[in-house]
């Protein structure tokens, strides 16, 4: 079943105060599946696997910007709000 990943919580960089709030990221799918390890998130698509980058234990790297919070969404808890702001994944980018 397919599924997305929602990233929260983006900052520009990792000296940004705790207190400050965060943009709210993409939601990037969907994906056949996602494997939260301890250095990456893994995103499996039907043609290969691909590893977003984690910094620390807190953060994840994705197109410039550093999110502390993320979430596996399946397909069926998809709603109108995740709708809008889903995204194509970008190949390029989770090594940038």
């Amino acid at each position: 079943m397919p599924c997305y990943l929602e990233l929260r919580d983006g900052h520009s960089g990792l000296d940004s105060p705790s207190s400050t709030p965060g943009v709210l990221g993409p939601l990037l799918g969907p994906f056949i599946g996602i494997r939260l390890l301890r250095d990456e998130v893994r995103v499996i698509t039907k043609e290969r696997e691909i590893a977003l980058q984690r910094v620390g234990v807190d953060w994840v790297f994705y197109a410039g910007k550093y999110y502390s919070d993320i979430e596996i969404v399946p397909t069926e808890q998809m709603g109108t709000a995740r709708n809008r702001r889903r995204q194509p994944f970008d190949l390029r980018l989770p090594n940038l």
